[in-house]
């Protein structure tokens, strides 16, 4: 049995076809366990090739066989036994007790095989160093004057490609645009649509020499003013609203967050900070008061991902708008769809609205869900709490 597999795995790498890449094996010593050398042929199973010298240095990910001594002329192995061992999940393999493992290597590690016979015991171990790819260094997308997405970003010298993808709604791919990159240069380009009702969510797709990719989602949102009886708003949209963060939480279980910036006549952007933290908003938020005035001339938004550790990895830029310093009496006074009371409130605090009021926190976590049919009254512990009742935010402190 153990001959007829090991030919049928030997004639299937002659002619399978497979979009894994050539291998380079690094050869080295598992120092804690090493003993007796074994005799370890490495096959890709694309090419049938036998890596007998391997070179060293880093190599791309592939699929291929290990194989122990093995006599061929009789088809037999050499040991009673064998025992491997990876520090990888192998996708295909054999038995424990067969000379060869098939699997597909696509992380740093090691292949390490124990075999026995006639009370000997002799071990190897294959290490191997896969390259991985990385993010571009300062790459970013921003929203221009005239509304359209600028992206830019360093590549790594393995970096050949980057593919951007636009979706017109949650999912649906509109258009794709491939861009070479070139090693060592910065790059940039600026597609030449306009967003419509709702910002563009792009997505790209970043190819290196192993034609190994790396997905990244990039959202965006688009900024105006507006005033309310006698405040100033910052007024957004984007395609995380309505129902937007939900279908990429569950499809590729990424969350995302706005954060508020000023920028000065230099152009520097500074985190917005209200009671020492900076202030972050969730991509649902439509509406957020802008408290006071500030000198800086602009305000604009980043959007951040939430990685698993609680940390955030700025994707993109909102367009930048004006610092709204005009005289509010001026401005006709618009009705509001939301009261919230008092500000800052002292444990309790009440709102007035009709529809589906949802309250979050400062890091945008959902904390209450609830139909309100005119006013409600909520208590909740100290802290800065937004209120978003018919895409209208409200801020509350509570002392």
């Amino acid at each position: 049995m153990k001959k007829v597999f090991l030919l049928g795995m030997m004639l299937f790498s002659m002619f399978s076809i497979t979009m894994a890449q050539p291998a380079m094996i690094t050869k080295g010593l598992n120092d804690q366990n090493k003993r007796d050398t074994l005799t370890v042929e490495i096959v890709n199973y694309q090419t049938g090739e036998h890596f007998q010298h391997p070179s060293t240095g880093l190599m791309c990910p592939f699929s291929t066989y290990f194989v122990t001594e093995w006599d061929y002329s009789t088809m037999t192995m050499n040991y009673d036994w064998y025992q491997w061992e990876t520090s990888f999940p192998i996708e295909m393999g054999c038995q424990p007790d067969e000379p060869v493992i098939y699997c597909t290597v696509r992380t740093s590690g090691f292949v390490k095989i124990t075999a026995g016979k006639d009370g000997n015991i002799t071990t190897d171990s294959i290490w191997f160093n896969i390259k991985t790819i990385s993010q571009m260094d300062n790459f970013i997308m921003e929203i221009g004057e005239d509304l359209k997405a600028t992206f830019s970003g360093t590549p790594h010298p393995d970096h050949t490609d980057i593919w951007i993808e636009k979706e017109s709604s949650p999912g649906q791919i509109e258009a794709q645009q491939i861009i070479p990159l070139t090693p060592g240069y910065e790059w940039e380009f600026t597609d030449n649509s306009e967003f419509g009702e709702k910002l563009w969510m792009y997505y790209s797709e970043l190819h290196d020499t192993c034609s190994s990719y790396l997905t990244t989602l990039i959202p965006g949102v688009v900024l105006d003013t507006k005033a309310v009886t006698e405040e100033w708003y910052l007024n957004m949209e984007s395609i995380l609203q309505n129902g937007g963060q939900d279908f990429y939480l569950e499809v590729y279980g990424t969350r995302f967050v706005y954060f508020v910036y000023t920028v000065d006549e230099n152009g520097v952007r500074h985190h917005f900070v209200e009671n020492g933290n900076p202030v972050i908003l969730t991509p649902e938020t439509a509406e957020w008061q802008i408290p006071g005035t500030h000198p800086d001339p602009y305000y604009q938004c980043g959007v951040a991902q939430v990685m698993d550790d609680g940390s955030y990895l700025l994707l993109s830029f909102s367009n930048k708008v004006e610092n709204p310093l005009p005289d509010l009496n001026e401005i006709e006074e618009v009705t509001e769809q939301i009261s919230v009371y008092p500000n800052p409130a002292k444990g309790q605090f009440a709102v007035e609205g009709n529809g589906l009021m949802h309250i979050s926190n400062v890091l945008g976590q959902e904390i209450m869900a609830k139909e309100i049919d005119g006013k409600e009254t909520v208590e909740l512990p100290k802290g800065m709490y937004f209120v978003q009742l018919n895409g209208t935010v409200r801020k509350i402190v509570v002392e």
